[in-house]
C-alpha cells in the first residue's frame, strides 16, 4: 500500500465536549486529546511493517481528520 490515506470523524467521541478556560483555543486544548490517538494509529500501521507519518486536523470541532502519509524510509 502506497500513497496518502485520510481518516475521518465527523463527531468524534475524545473531542466532542473540548473547551478551553479563558483565553484558551479548543483547537489547541483538542490537539493534545487527538496527538494520542496519532501514536497509536502510527504504532498499529508499524506492527504490520508499514511506516507512515499520521497528521491532525482539528480546524473544526468535532470533526477530526487523520492523513497518513508513508514515510520514506
Amino acid at each position: 500500500m502506497q500513497g496518502t490515506f485520510l481518516l475521518q470523524d465527523l463527531n468524534f467521541r475524545w473531542t466532542r465536549y473540548v473547551s478551553g478556560g479563558p483565553g484558551d483555543d479548543p483547537s489547541a486544548v483538542a490537539l493534545k486529546y487527538t496527538i494520542f490517538c496519532c501514536g497509536l494509529l502510527r504504532g498499529a500501521l508499524a506492527t504490520f511493517d508499514m511506516h507512515y507519518i499520521i497528521h491532525v486536523d482539528v480546524s473544526a470541532l468535532p470533526r477530526v481528520v487523520f492523513q497518513a502519509r508513508q514515510d520514506a524510509r
